[in-house]
């Protein structure tokens, strides 16, 4: 709870104008939050790239990486 705390005590100190910006910001990190979702209602192209990358070894997303250094 300390960061709560921490929280709380610094909106204490806000003045009425900054309260709109920090509305609109918790509008958008709500927005943002992840979804998560059945797999029976995913689009079939999710599904078919799943069963096409099942068999592959390694770490996907590190490849995706490594690929992108290269170009800097």
């Amino acid at each position: 709870m300390k960061i709560k705390d921490s929280v709380l005590h610094e909106l204490n100190a806000f003045e009425p104008r900054q309260f709109l910006s920090l509305y609109e910001y918790v509008v958008m990190i709500k927005r943002q939050e992840p979804q998560i979702r059945n797999p029976s209602t995913m689009p079939d192209s999710y599904l078919r790239v799943r069963k096409l990358l099942e068999n592959c070894k390694g770490c996907l997303s590190d490849d995706i990486i490594d690929a992108k250094a290269d170009r800097v």
